[in-house]
């Protein structure tokens, strides 16, 4: 009987200082929470999808474009990326700056589009027109009409070429063509970049779409 109500008053024992131990653990447990705060009743949403520190590479990205001609790959590779990160800024994208991209890098995206896309570097076309161009309309950024010219002689480049290839963006260019025809006829007054590297001339083609 003795030997009985010692492992009674044991596992009393036991039980309680258990029961002490998760009374603690719980409250250590909200504590960390309230640092973080997340209340008890909270919980993470889904969006747990890592995004890319756009800002971190956008800059070494758009400098990769002067790359000379023993750092291709490396350079088709900085563009591709500059391309869909830039994409990844647009409406709806959690990293965007109140869902706009900010303007600085914008005009220096569209000048990376203008130099490339106009550009004698046939790898240089087919990677933004595969990247750049089915989305471009979409996204719709400030200033996209400016580029309209340069996609359409991008794509038609494409579309011309022998090339049969996997490889080859004739996908792409189609959708891009094809796109057009849902824009407003009004937006073929706006003034457009002449395709043409490195200068900066504007021209209006009301017949775009023809």
């Amino acid at each position: 009987m003795v030997l009985l109500k010692v492992f009674e008053l044991l596992n009393c024992k036991v039980f309680k200082d258990c029961q002490c131990e998760r009374r603690a653990g719980k409250r250590r447990l909200l504590r960390r929470r309230k640092k973080k705060e997340i209340s008890a009743n909270q919980t993470l949403n889904g969006n747990t999808e890592i995004h890319v520190p756009f800002n971190l590479v956008a800059g070494w990205c758009l400098e990769a474009e002067a790359l000379p001609q023993s750092h291709r790959a490396g350079k088709l590779l900085a563009l591709r990326l500059l391309c869909e990160s830039t994409q990844a800024q647009g409406p709806g994208a959690p990293s965007s700056c109140n869902n706009r991209l900010h303007l600085a890098h914008l005009h220096l995206y569209q000048r990376a589009l203008h130099h490339g896309l106009t550009g004698e570097d046939r790898s240089v076309v087919d990677v933004l027109v595969e990247h750049a161009a089915p989305r471009y309309l979409w996204l719709a950024p400030e200033g996209y009409s400016l580029l309209l010219l340069d996609f359409v002689h991008a794509s038609t480049v494409v579309l011309n070429s022998a090339d049969m290839g996997p490889s080859c963006p004739r996908t792409a260019a189609v959708t891009f063509l094809g796109s057009l025809l849902a824009l407003p006829d009004g937006l073929m007054n706006a003034p457009m970049l002449q395709p043409y590297p490195h200068q900066y001339n504007t021209v209006s083609c009301p017949d775009l779409k023809e």
